[in-house]
């Protein structure tokens, strides 16, 4: 007995006291509630099993929430409540093991969709849909956290319209309730104007027109900024873990199952292995490899070559000592004339890479799952776990801005390395390469290595044409010595070998190193977007008492490293001046495009005016006689009878036609008292007539 008091009490306090029967309410937020949810599946911000189940099991809760909505629904409120529990529990079990702010980014995206999926499953009342409106917008963070590319803007517009839609139908639910109450009625301006209703359609469609216009007006205005958070810690490490899966840190290309390299990959770059042969050119496509976070884009250095024998470049490092931690503190001190600034990378893999750590020069401290990385004696990094998709880290970078003024007096004899492995070269270099390079050494501006290293450089970039289809070089002829006399044709590891050669053959301390150009900013996000085909080749050189500074003599990533950067744009700025450049470089399709609008819009505009033409014409005389007297500045008013509409008219529109105003007067009077009086044809000729004569 008593149980069955409590069960009652129980399905009493959960009753329904005013469900929502608003159809198109609940739709546009269970479009709101998907967008957010798609949003985070496709920013990888959530397990993907888990995400799609929910994501498809989403509809089917608020189907079954709207069909129950007159229910107390108190034993699905229990099950709610105990999973709710479940799942706050293993939100907090899921954090016992983070040890940064932003690695709780994967665990709270589940969370916020665990909690939307469970609550869409009682959503009987308008505050409830209201709630998983507002939670929604916490999934579209989420996603937005990761920095996706510009798909997100499509997801952004369709969560904007739906919250629109959503808003615009509870605003007229609430005054339908309050209508049904009795607390509040429309308010009644007896002298106003009788204008119809707007119908629900075309208010609806304003108020999101509204909406939108504001919301791209604001992002097109926001800085361009990728800097966002990376001042502090970085985010989720992703799915590398701590488990050793290669030699000692050695060099090794991405394993598609651990069986063996992945032959003919996007990242099976010669350039990223232990040796290089610049006879080879690499064939790269357009494949995502990595998104990099970065507020200054620099180039991310991979692997470091110090052996140059028989045209093939070489690594006579010996496998170093991992160093552990969290973060990685690696000690890589520079010249004391280095002017150094700290900036930090987030870098995600979007695809398998060779177990390198890439990052600008010189890193200072790696954040990574494995918490153990291995710094090469010549520069390069490497790790012990393989470099899966999906793998986040970060690494914070000392880089060198010391001023070219301040470069160009260091002379030699001051403060390096002195190690003979930077400068040597083999007997089989040509004579003619050491004569070029005293004669390039001779017209420098100063006897400095950074003076004649900016000679090398500008000598090769004015006469060595960068192209990835020049000729193959003869194995009998060496590569520097053919690219500089003969083809004077090649890509960028023939150019940057040649370069480290001319400047060992003076003694200058030049290195080989291969990498990754910055990528692609992407238009929305603010970050780079790196691919296969952005694997580089270029040089540093030994700048005395100030360290290694980078070249490059292909010239493909000058723009990059001015140490000034570029300013932050807003998005409006940067597309009106992206529509510039399309524009004077081939203007006609533009011209013919703009004229073929001019005239779509015409027609648009001929077309919408004789369809509301056609729906005025259907109807009633009397409502178009209205709105033809309110065209003129006569509005009738609410508590006007026909007879003292037609009479004001009269007096206030002279010219109008009497006869005519009083037949349209008579047939509405005839229409509204049940008696005999013209016909609608003739009411509606009448109404022609006047609309032609005013």
């Amino acid at each position: 007995m008593a149980g069955g008091r409590l069960i009652r009490a129980v399905a009493e306090v959960n009753t329904t006291r005013r469900p929502e029967h608003d159809i198109t309410l609940r739709v546009a937020v269970l479009v709101a509630v998907m967008a957010g949810a798609l949003a985070v599946l496709f920013a990888g911000a959530a397990p993907l099993g888990e995400s799609t189940a929910i994501v498809l099991v989403m509809p089917l809760a608020f189907l079954w929430s709207h069909r129950r909505r007159n229910d107390s629904n108190w034993a699905a409120k229990i099950v709610i409540s105990v999973l709710a529990v479940a799942v706050l529990i293993r939100f907090f079990d899921g954090l016992s093991g983070i040890t940064t702010v932003d690695d709780a980014r994967l665990p709270l995206s589940v969370l916020f969709l665990e909690i939307q999926v469970l609550h869409a499953f009682d959503l009987p009342q308008r505050r409830d849909l209201m709630f998983g409106l507002v939670s929604s917008l916490a999934l579209l963070g989420l996603a937005l956290a990761t920095g996706p590319g510009a798909w997100m803007f499509v997801l952004f517009a369709v969560h904007l319209s739906a919250s629109a839609v959503a808003l615009h139908r509870h605003g007229r639910s609430r005054a339908q309730e309050w209508a049904e109450d009795g607390v509040v009625g429309p308010p009644v301006d007896v002298e106003g104007p009788a204008v119809p209703e707007a119908s629900p359609a075309r208010a609806t469609g304003r108020s999101v027109a509204a909406v939108a216009a504001v919301a791209v007006l604001l992002f097109g205005l926001l800085p361009l900024r990728s800097s966002g958070s990376l001042g502090g810690l970085p985010f989720s490490f992703g799915s590398a873990g701590p488990a050793a899966t290669t030699d000692n840190g050695r060099i090794q290309p991405p394993f598609a199952d651990g069986g063996g390299p992945q032959g003919g990959g996007p990242v099976d770059y010669f350039g990223f292995a232990d040796r290089v042969d610049p006879r080879s050119v690499g064939d790269l496509d357009d494949t995502p490899i990595m998104r990099v976070r970065t507020d200054r884009p620099r180039p991310l250095r991979g692997v470091v070559f110090d052996v140059y024998d028989d045209g093939v470049w070489g690594r006579s490092g010996t496998t170093p000592r991992p160093v552990q931690g969290l973060p990685v503190v690696l000690r890589q001190p520079r010249g004391e004339a280095s002017v150094q600034q700290r900036v930090t990378q987030t870098i995600e893999l979007l695809h398998a890479t060779p177990n390198l750590v890439f990052a600008a020069s010189d890193p200072r401290e790696v954040w990574l799952a494995a918490r153990s990385v291995s710094p090469w004696d010549d520069g390069t990094l490497t790790t012990s776990v393989d470099m899966s998709a999906g793998t986040v880290y970060s690494v914070v970078s000392a880089i060198d801005v010391t001023p070219a003024s301040t470069l160009r007096t260091a002379r030699p004899g001051s403060t390096g390395t002195g190690d003979p492995r930077w400068t040597a070269l083999p007997d089989s270099v040509p004579q003619r390469v050491h004569d070029l390079a005293r004669q390039l050494a001779a017209q420098a501006a100063a006897p400095t290595p950074y003076a004649i290293a900016e000679t090398v450089q500008a000598w090769i970039g004015d006469r060595v044409a960068y192209s990835l289809e020049g000729p193959v070089v003869p194995r009998s002829a060496d590569p520097v010595d053919h690219l500089l006399f003969e083809s004077r044709v090649g890509w960028c590891e023939p150019i940057a070998t040649s370069m480290v050669v001319l400047l060992r053959s003076l003694g200058i301390p030049a290195r080989f190193v291969t990498g990754f150009q910055p990528g692609t900013r992407d238009l929305f996000s603010g970050q780079y977007v790196v691919r296969a085909a952005d694997a580089h080749a270029w040089v540093e050189v030994e700048v005395p008492g100030v360290g290694w500074v980078p070249f490059d003599p292909t010239g493909a990533t000058s723009q990059v490293l001015d140490p000034e950067g570029r300013p932050s744009e807003v998005l409006i700025v940067r597309l009106l001046g992206r529509l510039r450049d399309a524009v004077s470089s081939d203007p006609w399709p533009w011209v013919a495009g703009a004229a073929a609008a001019l005239v779509l819009a015409g027609a648009g505009w001929m077309a919408a005016a004789a369809v509301a033409a056609r729906r005025l014409r259907r109807r009633s005389p009397w409502v178009r006689l209205l709105a033809a007297l309110e065209a003129e500045g006569v509005a009738a008013r609410l508590s006007d009878t026909p007879r003292q509409a037609v009479s004001r008219a009269n007096r206030t529109l002279p010219y109008l036609d009497r006869a005519e105003l009083d037949l349209v007067r008579a047939h509405e009077e005839a229409r509204r008292y049940a008696a005999p009086g013209p016909d609608d044809e003739s009411a509606h000729a009448a109404v022609d007539r006047i609309l032609t004569r005013r």
